[in-house]
């Protein structure tokens, strides 16, 4: 199982008058970066709230809006209204003084410190209970979502390393030939220098056969393979933070690639290679979202 870490939750709760609603959304990251949007009263308990995210979630970008909601009877004043009150007098007293036309001084009065109360009394205990139950669901409706896109990127993943497979396997049905032409293409060089009547034909065979464990790509098919079942079987196996360690088979994956077409010179093999890379690249993108 893989999760993405592109992901949604959300969840409510209720506490006396207020309707807490805590939103969750992630983005691939290679690290926990939290964002929080929380009503003042709780910034309180903001590393408890930012430990409780990155625990669970482990990695991503993640923000987290919390939200309040009061009943229309119970809502509480958060505008001192005597301040208010006592500004716009004086303003409206001062640009009458200066025959000022009449203007609203609301907005200008609302960005003066101490107008705007805000909620500076302690979290009650229960309160603090209930937002942490919601973090909880909101949580977990989100990691719901990071394992259903996850299995679809699983799907496109493993469709892409079958491939690559499919295409090595190809690659080797091509090496006999491969090296008969590299032999002939010797011989007909040897030849067109008009070398071949001076040409010791041990010495020849030892020359060609240096030559040929020079260009041989055994060992590469075989690393790759190894690298493709240990991909395979990661991405098979439990739990769920896998993503960069796939990064690594897949980094490894491309080293054996790259060698292999660096050691070709061969039409037909290239041709497997450019298939193989092209997968790899799709799917080194997939596994920038993969938890």
């Amino acid at each position: 199982m893989i999760h993405s870490m592109t992901g949604f939750g959300k969840a409510a709760v209720q506490y006396d008058s207020k309707k807490i609603t805590i939103e969750l959304r992630s983005l691939n990251g290679r690290y926990a970066e939290i964002n929080l949007k929380i009503p003042p009263a709780y910034k309180e308990k903001e590393i408890l709230l930012r430990k409780q995210i990155a625990t669970t979630l482990e990695r991503g970008k993640i923000e987290c809006t919390i939200t309040l909601d009061y009943e229309t009877e119970a809502e509480p004043n958060l505008i001192n209204t005597g301040l208010v009150k006592a500004y716009y007098k004086q303003l409206s007293t001062i640009a009458a003084e200066l025959n000022i036309p009449d203007q609203d001084f609301i907005p200008a009065i609302l960005k003066i410190p101490q107008v705007l109360l805000g909620e500076k009394e302690d979290v009650a205990e229960g309160e603090w209970q209930k937002i942490t139950e919601a973090m909880d669901k909101a949580i977990e409706d989100l990691i719901n979502f990071r394992s259903k896109e996850g299995a679809n990127l699983k799907v496109d993943v493993e469709k892409r390393i079958e491939l690559i497979g499919e295409n090595l396997e190809d690659l080797e049905q091509l090496l006999p030939q491969r090296q008969s032409r590299i032999k002939q293409n010797l011989r007909q060089s040897i030849q067109q220098l008009k070398l071949s009547e001076d040409i010791d034909e041990n010495r020849f065979e030892e020359e060609l056969i240096y030559y040929l464990e020079k260009q041989d790509i055994t060992e590469e098919t075989v690393r790759l393979k190894s690298h493709l079942t240990g991909f395979s079987q990661l991405l098979n196996a439990p739990g769920v933070s896998k993503g960069k360690k796939l990064n690594f088979f897949s980094q490894e994956m491309g080293r054996e690639i790259n060698t292999i077409g660096s050691k070709a010179n061969d039409a037909d093999i290239q041709k497997k290679v450019v298939s193989m890379k092209d997968d790899l690249e799709k799917i080194k993108e997939q596994l920038l979202n993969i938890l």
